[in-house]
């Protein structure tokens, strides 16, 4: 198969240009026009969300839906509207997968939860944080690999208890890709779904394992402030790294105002941590704004916990998309990832 060069380099007049005509159309020239997602083979591939080659990959442009009784977040009087669709491109090298997300969103949210200093002390946002999350067969689902992501996310059966649709004794599972703007700087969080069995509970959902790392919350024992602040020298605003991370003492002093991250973060080490994302939000001036987001994973990590993607093979895959809130809109039925020679 003939393979596409795929340059890391770009200048700023083309920037600019493609930014322009991902916002007022589509992220690429060429438009899928079925449910398969189909990956181009390249020599190399950049993780820059913005690169202008990635005006030459085919999109597919992937209608989501939300459940019945689903309505838009409204947080502090801001109405959060429900995603509706999400522009998909992929391609792969010898042993890497690469997809960029590409979807609309009016708002940028990537500081969940975070603290501001106040003249009556901490207080705690009430924000949440945008998001996307795939996933991929590991087992041959039969359910997901006919219907997709709604069917292990929102089926049931019956009386008979199901964990995002896996029944109690299913040894099935899913691989999931769940970025998280603020949670996860720099990766997606590397989880799977099945009859998952913590001690005396059972849920639908586990994180991959890890030897270290993921991100904390920053909090106090009391609960009421954080625990860590950013070190002399460090921009504030930003995320806030555990090994840079400062704790705070009663003789350190805090402006009205001063805002301080939630979460400590650490990229996990381990399968956790296989999934890295490069993310960028653009804004328009008519107050329209994008999500650009790279996600890319070996196309077999080793992991018992992770999907394996091969040459000549289809992947059933859904997606869903959160805008700043815990419930998302989804694809309806199958999706599939389609991987060449």
């Amino acid at each position: 198969m003939k393979k596409i060069g795929f340059s890391l380099l770009f200048s700023v007049l083309t920037l600019a240009l493609v930014v322009t005509l991902t916002i007022s159309s589509t992220p690429s020239a060429v438009a899928q026009d079925n449910m398969t997602l189909t990956a181009v083979r390249v020599e190399t591939a950049s993780t820059d969300p913005l690169d202008a080659a990635w005006a030459a990959v085919p999109s597919l442009n992937v209608a989501l839906v939300g459940e019945a009784d689903l309505t838009a977040p409204v947080i502090s009087g801001i109405t959060y509207d429900l995603i509706e669709e999400v522009a998909l491109q992929a391609v792969y090298t010898d042993d890497m997968l690469y997809i960029r997300a590409v979807w609309p969103d009016a708002t940028q949210n990537d500081n969940r939860k975070f603290w501001t200093y106040t003249e009556s002390g901490w207080v705690k946002s009430p924000l949440n944080e945008d998001r996307i999350a795939f996933m991929f067969d590991i087992t041959g689902n039969r359910q997901f690999n006919a219907l997709g992501c709604g069917a292990v996310c929102h089926a049931a059966e019956g009386d008979v208890p199901a964990y995002m649709g896996f029944l109690p004794d299913s040894t099935d599972a899913v691989d999931m890709w769940h970025w998280k703007a603020t949670r996860t700087v720099g990766y997606a969080d590397d989880q799977w779904a099945g009859a998952v069995v913590f001690g005396e509970e059972t849920t639908g959902r586990a994180n991959d394992s890890k030897d270290s790392g993921g991100y904390v919350d920053n909090v106090n024992e009391a609960g009421d402030a954080p625990r860590f602040t950013y070190p002399a020298g460090i921009s504030v605003g930003g995320p806030l790294f555990a090994d840079q991370a400062v704790e705070i003492t009663s003789d350190m002093t805090f402006e009205i105002g001063q805002t301080i991250p939630f979460y400590l973060q650490a990229r996990p080490v381990g399968s956790r941590g296989d999934i890295s994302v490069s993310a960028r939000y653009v804004s328009a001036e008519d107050g329209s704004g994008w999500w650009y987001v790279v996600l890319s994973r070996a196309l077999s990590t080793g992991n018992p916990d992770d999907a394996v993607f091969t040459f000549n093979s289809e992947n059933t895959f859904g997606v869903a998309l959160f805008n700043n809130s815990g419930d998302h809109t989804h694809n309806d039925g199958r999706l599939v990832l389609a991987i060449g020679e």
